[in-house]
């Protein structure tokens, strides 16, 4: 019985570590997707506003 109670509990402690692990291994993912989608507006941002400048640019010339 007790050989029973230590083999679940080893196997609660393993199903655990993993849960952990997947959760932080999302967090990670969720971090590094919404960092490249700013890093990507960012970019786009300012290649617009550079557009803008040489646009207005050849307007006056």
């Amino acid at each position: 019985m007790i050989e029973l109670m230590l083999i679940l509990g080893k196997v609660a402690g393993a199903i655990t570590a993993i849960f952990v692990m997947l959760s932080f291994w999302m967090l990670v993912q969720h971090w590094h997707r919404r960092s490249m989608q700013e890093c990507l507006a960012t970019r786009l941002s300012s290649e617009c506003a550079q557009c803008t400048k040489e646009c207005s640019q050849r307007e006056i010339s």
